[in-house]
């Protein structure tokens, strides 16, 4: 085992996703964010964005990271290695998901697909679209964990249901 360098900065309800090479963590009651390179295990910042951030759940697809947070999308542009925020329609956290061969953003009233957010499909409202881990996708159904619970949401009926996870009751054989 080895201790990495520190970030420069403390965070907490921070997003991470591995892509590449890369592990890229973002904002967390801050603006800044960083990417260690595994192979040299060294950090690099990236730019900061416009405001903080926290409970981010980044998402990757076709060389960005979506970070969609209250009526804001951030766009993190991996080649040109900047930032793009987006006005969304809708409100409320929300999740970016890749499903079907595009991005699926949900939020708390509706679902649709990025960038034709004009044609989202609304649900009935959600108490919240937020887990403490990244979103899991399974054919049409996401999994949101919650601590010792999973959020499961249907792409297709756009349907929200928690389901118990319990790890200690799993009997080992």
């Amino acid at each position: 085992m080895e201790k990495l360098q520190d970030l420069r900065e403390g965070r907490v309800f921070h997003g991470m996703i591995k892509v590449e090479e890369c592990v890229y963590v973002f904002c967390g009651l801050t603006t800044s964010s960083a990417r260690l390179h595994l192979p040299s295990l060294h950090w690099d910042p990236l730019p900061p964005v416009s405001h903080a951030l926290s409970r981010v759940l980044p998402c990757h697809s076709l060389g960005s990271i979506y970070l969609p947070v209250q009526v804001s999308m951030f766009v993190y542009e991996l080649k040109q290695g900047s930032w793009n925020e987006v006005r969304l329609e809708v409100g409320g956290p929300s999740i970016a998901v890749v499903w079907r061969g595009g991005l699926e953003l949900v939020s708390r009233t509706s679902a649709g697909r990025w960038p034709q957010v004009g044609e989202s499909r609304p649900h009935e409202k959600w108490a919240n679209v937020w887990g403490n881990a990244t979103p899991i996708v399974c054919g049409d159904v996401v999994y949101l964990p919650w601590g010792q619970l999973l959020q499961e949401i249907d792409l297709l009926s756009l349907t929200s249901t928690f389901v118990p996870f319990y790890p200690s009751s799993i009997e080992a054989s």
